[in-house]
């Protein structure tokens, strides 16, 4: 087992949660850490602690008022105008390679594998990008508890790397050139920016352990094919 630092692997975590809170609706909570620089602190603590180089850089103050900033999350990113935002924050609505209906069932596979219920109350959607990022914030808590608790790490590693280049990697650049060209807020131009920098050097970082083929009883590539991976008793 590699030597990782785990309190440098659990920030990871908390790097997925905060940029998954600052694609949320703007609610108080958001309001509250922008207004006091809390998330510029919270960024720069990230960034010093992260395993790997990334910058999650400079977040710009929202140009609108916080009313005008809920109002533009609506309409830019949840119903739009007309049923359909210019810019929504689904994988299934910005990828144009694969049917939603076989993205989401890919990722229910994962999310059923790793035992992640969705929210009833919330509704939440299996592509959007706020679960997607809390899925991988709870992949890399697994792979923090497996560490310490002096188990194989190299599955949750695995589900990452398989993760971000399944979904995340290949859908976040396209939701970047989009946002740049439809969402004319500094803030979520910035944001989604750092977003994208970040999963790219996330899934250079997860290259560069180099992962074993095969481990015991866990096949990588039967892990590929079916998309889950015969842990035993790690969970």
């Amino acid at each position: 087992m590699k030597d990782i630092n785990t309190s440098k692997t659990d920030v990871l975590s908390q790097a997925y949660i905060f940029l998954g809170r600052a694609f949320s609706f703007p609610d108080s909570f958001l309001q509250e850490i922008v207004k006091k620089g809390e998330g510029q602190n919270l960024a720069a603590a990230i960034t010093a602690e992260l395993p790997f180089d990334a910058d999650l850089g400079v977040i710009p103050y929202p140009s609108q008022s916080w009313g005008d900033m809920e109002s533009l999350y609506i309409t830019a990113f949840d119903v739009g105008t007309q049923g359909m935002p210019p810019c929504p924050l689904y994988e299934g609505l910005i990828r144009k390679d694969e049917a939603r209906e076989g993205i989401i069932m890919e990722l229910l596979r994962f999310y059923h594998y790793f035992d992640v219920k969705l929210s009833e109350k919330e509704r939440d959607f299996p592509d959007h990008l706020v679960t997607e990022l809390e899925f991988m914030a709870y992949l890399v808590q697994k792979e923090v508890r497996a560490i310490e608790n002096g188990r194989e790490p190299e599955p949750y590693r695995l589900a990452q790397l398989d993760f971000l280049e399944r979904h995340l990697g290949r859908w976040v650049p396209l939701l970047d050139e989009r946002l740049q060209n439809v969402v004319k807020e500094p803030f979520y131009q910035r944001l989604i920016t750092i977003l994208r920098s970040f999963i790219e050097a996330h899934t250079v970082y997860l290259k560069g352990l180099s992962i074993r083929k095969s481990n015991g009883d866990i096949e990588v590539e039967n892990y590929r094919e079916k998309q889950f991976i015969d842990m035993g008793g790690m969970r």
